[in-house]
């Protein structure tokens, strides 16, 4: 049984990219055959988070009895998220789970070891984030948010797009990049996962790759059809922000 494993160090590779893959200055920002671990903290990191985030997490979801404290840390990167030019870290860290597979989020955008702003949801409890290099021509480093759901041996993600401008959050859309029934059936189970592409401009112009691999041999991933233009679905997930 394999499920897909995708992080936000996926960005990593290919938000280093610098040359463009057609005329039309075309970008990889995300492949969800890669399987790479997360950006680790320190202690210390985790540790001064905790102290600063805790209070406004506690405070917000103090009404969910079914919510057992467990902070976490789970991702990290680096960017312009608040402000144009700026040096800051987005930690996404776990607050607690509330049921299987779904947890109480949280995203601390920090900068000269100030929490600037504190953005708390509702999601996966093995998500991952990264930072997207401004692909609205705003100055503000877009973050991205993975999600994973796996359940009766299916399994699924996507990636929601925000962003922290003038102290709101605005949402770019969300987008499916893998699927699985690799735990629901014994033979013929197939892996989907999808490339994405950008276009950089005051609108985005997004691109998906398809490729598809078998469950039950080690064969390479395989290329279905050509890239094409997609649209992202409405993000239906509610965020709170808080800012300093």
């Amino acid at each position: 049984m394999r499920y897909l494993n995708y992080t936000s160090a996926i960005l990593t590779g290919l938000l280093s990219v610098s040359t463009t893959l057609s005329a039309q200055n075309v970008r990889p920002i995300y492949d969800a055959r890669l399987d790479l671990k997360p950006t680790s903290s320190s202690t210390e990191e985790v540790n001064w988070l905790k102290n600063q985030v805790l209070p406004n997490a506690r405070r917000h979801w103090q009404e969910q009895d079914h919510c057992e404290e467990g902070f976490s840390i789970m991702d990290v990167a680096t960017g312009a998220f608040t402000q144009a030019k700026a040096t800051q870290k987005a930690y996404l860290y776990q607050y607690c789970e509330i049921r299987r597979g779904v947890s109480n989020n949280g995203i601390a955008i920090v900068e000269n070891k100030h929490v600037v702003a504190d953005v708390m949801y509702e999601g996966s409890w093995n998500s991952a984030l990264g930072a997207l290099p401004d692909i609205n021509h705003n100055g503000l480093s877009e973050i991205l948010i993975t999600d994973n759901f796996t359940g009766q041996g299916y399994s699924h993600g996507g990636i929601s797009l925000v962003e922290l401008a003038s102290n709101r959050i605005k949402k770019l859309g969300y987008i499916q990049v893998s699927e699985s029934n690799c735990g629901a059936v014994e033979q013929g189970g197939m892996m989907t996962a999808y490339k994405l592409y950008v276009t950089p401009a005051t609108t985005p112009i997004f691109y998906r790759e398809t490729f598809k691999q078998s469950c039950d041999t080690n064969d390479q991933w395989q290329k279905v059809g050509k890239r094409e233009r997609v649209s992202l679905d409405k993000d239906e997930t509610e965020y709170f922000l808080e800012t300093e």
